[in-house]
C-alpha cells in the first residue's frame, strides 16, 4: 500500500465527520477544492462510500431489499446504524436461502439486536418494520421506542427509489414494540390487533391500525398472503 493511502481507520473517521457535517465550504471556493473534489471520485476517498452495503449469502443470488429501498429507509434509522462505511446490511434469514422455517429465523436471528424485516404481499405491497431487539420466543412484548413500522405500498419495480415511505414511530401510548412466540412474529399491538403479523408458515400475515405505531394498515388487505420475506441484520463492519 501507498504510504499516502490512508489507513482503515483514517476512512472510517473520515466517514463520519463528512457524514456530520458536509463538505467543506472551503474546498467548494478554492482552486485547491477542485482537486480535492476530483480526488473525491477515487476508492481511497473517505467521502466516495456508498450510503448502504448489502451482504446477501453465498446461495442467494436476489434480493427483495435492494439499494433504493434501504436508501429510502435510511433517513428514519438511529443516526449510530446509518454511517456510511461503518454499518453493513446483512441478509440473515430469507426462505430462498435458509427454508421456510420460524426456528431458523430465531435461531439466526439470535443476538441480532438492530434487524429490519421486510415483507412483501402478492399484491406487490411491500412493507415491514425496525426491531430493536434479537427476535427470540418471548411469549410478550419486548423491544424499545426506537422501534418502527413502514409501507411502501405498492412497489412495480424495487430497482427505482420509491415515491414515498409511510413511517409510523412509536406514540408513547403503549409498549408493544415487538412480539414473538413459537407461532408467530410481529410489530405492534393494542386492542388485539397488530402493525403486522406472521405466522409460523410465514405464508400467512395481518396487518391494522395500532395504538403502538398509529399505523395505517400496511399490507394491501389486512389479511395477506406472504409473497417474500426477508430479515436483515445491521451490523458493524468488521
Amino acid at each position: 500500500r501507498s504510504p499516502s493511502a490512508p489507513s482503515a481507520p483514517a476512512r472510517l473517521i473520515g466517514n463520519l465527520a463528512s457524514f456530520l457535517t458536509g463538505p467543506s465550504s472551503n474546498a467548494a471556493a478554492s482552486p485547491q477544492g477542485s482537486a480535492e473534489a476530483a480526488d473525491a471520485s477515487q476508492p481511497s476517498s473517505p467521502c466516495c462510500v456508498e450510503k448502504v452495503t448489502l451482504r446477501l449469502p453465498e446461495n442467494c443470488e436476489r434480493s427483495l431489499l435492494t439499494k433504493e429501498l434501504a436508501e429510502a429507509l435510511l433517513d428514519y434509522l438511529p443516526v449510530a446504524v446509518r454511517v456510511p462505511g461503518l454499518i453493513e446490511w446483512v441478509l440473515r434469514y430469507t426462505p430462498k436461502a435458509h427454508g421456510v422455517s420460524l426456528a431458523t429465523l430465531f435461531r439466526n436471528m439470535a443476538e441480532r439486536e438492530k434487524t429490519i424485516v421486510l415483507i412483501q404481499d402478492t399484491e406487490d405491497h411491500i412493507f415491514g418494520g425496525f426491531a430493536t431487539a434479537a427476535w427470540e420466543p418471548c411469549f410478550r412484548f419486548f423491544g424499545n421506542g426506537e422501534a418502527f413500522v413502514f409501507t411502501f405500498g405498492n412497489v412495480q419495480s424495487t430497482k427505482e427509489r420509491p415515491e414515498k415511505v409511510q413511517f409510523f414511530p412509536w406514540t408513547s401510548e403503549n409498549e408493544c414494540y415487538m412480539y414473538a412466540d413459537h407461532g408467530l412474529i410481529g410489530m405492534g399491538g393494542g386492542d388485539g390487533k397488530h402493525a403486522f403479523v406472521i405466522r409460523d408458515d410465514l405464508l400467512h400475515g395481518h396487518s391494522a391500525p395500532t395504538v403502538t405505531y398509529r399505523n395505517s394498515t400496511l399490507s394491501a388487505k389486512e389479511e395477506f398472503v406472504v409473497r417474500d420475506i426477508e430479515v436483515w441484520s445491521l451490523e458493524e463492519v468488521s
